[in-house]
């Protein structure tokens, strides 16, 4: 999955890179970084499923991170959370290798931040504003699209890593092992 990981990864940071010009007045960097912390320890409780794919409610924050702050800053609150998270279990368990290493926290920061992007300009483009002030019917229904766009992305992003890593029997591993407790974990707390 290297070329993958690089493709994802150096696309969705470029991407995240391009958009810091309309990084939204008002938002500092200091909330980034409480919510960026806040998602961190809520990874600190995932678990993984036969994929380098971390399950946990981190998704809720990201979201929640998007949706308050703005789709630039929202997805620097996702790509600074799950990359340091990564890169800290790498070392934790004192796995040096390239795939524990870059692979995994490269492709997670570029997906992530694709996530939020993309995610944000659904939610933008279903007519709800950023940063949400009020849940009004059109920001609920945006918030319902964004919510299964965002678990959609990311377990079709995973899906295919582990396509790549395993073959068919390891994306029907994923399918049977993480999918199922991923849409109860993930996707009905968002």
């Amino acid at each position: 999955p290297s070329l993958y990981a690089l493709l994802v990864g150096f696309s969705g940071l470029a991407a995240l890179v391009a958009g810091l010009d309309s990084w939204p007045a008002g938002v500092s960097w200091i909330a980034v970084l409480v919510f960026a912390a806040v998602s961190f320890l809520v990874q600190r409780s995932s678990f993984h499923l036969g994929s380098p794919m971390v399950h946990s409610l981190a998704g809720v924050i990201d979201v929640a991170a998007l949706l308050a702050l703005g789709r630039v800053p929202g997805a620097a609150v996702a790509v600074l959370s799950g990359t340091l998270y990564l890169v800290l279990n790498a070392l934790r368990h004192r796995r040096s290798e390239w795939r524990q290493f870059i692979d995994i926290p490269l492709f997670n920061a570029g997906l992530k931040s694709w996530m939020a992007l993309l995610g944000g300009s659904l939610f933008l483009g279903l007519g709800a504003e950023l940063p949400l002030t009020a849940l009004d019917p059109r920001a609920a229904l945006a918030a319902a699209a964004l919510s299964v766009f965002w678990f959609a992305l990311d377990h079709l992003g995973w899906a295919l890593w582990d396509y790549m890593r395993g073959g068919p029997a390891q994306l029907r591993q994923f399918g049977r092992d993480a999918f199922p407790r991923a849409m109860l974990i993930e996707l009905v707390p968002l």
